[in-house]
């Protein structure tokens, strides 16, 4: 249902010659260290709601209503409708993968895993899960 997204040390994706600019500073990492910066974000999902936007604070105040969190949850607006929801609970975290689909009102939350480099304005999303009810289709279906 959610896609598991993990990008290797070396970031596949990740090309140093385009950031390579004398106006950016540049600053390289090694493994363990990524490793390290990384692991806060491993109980983190990305949110978007779709069809309209949904404002920080209601969304915030929504998804603790539904999700009930046992342990802190943080909201972080990313920008162009994505949040990025960090739980301190690794329960609370599978809890939320393994019970969607979910969403507010009429509302769907597309969510899933974080990933390292995900920048919401070079996302294109491309498949979505969704609930289809099939009023009165043949159990043996």
């Amino acid at each position: 249902m959610l896609q598991n997204m993990h990008l290797d040390d070396d970031d596949a994706n990740y090309n140093l010659d385009e950031d390579l600019n004398d106006s950016y500073p540049v600053i390289l990492l090694s493994s363990e260290e990524k490793q390290s910066t990384r692991a806060p974000w491993g109980s983190a999902l990305i949110v978007k709601a779709f069809k309209k936007s949904l404002g920080y604070k209601y969304l915030d105040f929504k998804i603790r209503a539904i999700w009930k969190p046992q342990g802190k949850l943080q909201c972080i607006d990313l920008g162009l409708d994505y949040f990025l929801i960090r739980f301190k609970l690794k329960d609370d975290y599978w809890k939320v993968i393994n019970e969607g689909p979910w969403s507010i009102g009429q509302q769907f939350l597309s969510v899933r895993r974080w990933f390292p480099g995900f920048r919401p304005f070079e996302e294109k999303p491309t498949t979505t899960t969704v609930w289809a009810r099939l009023p009165e289709l043949p159990i043996e279906l």
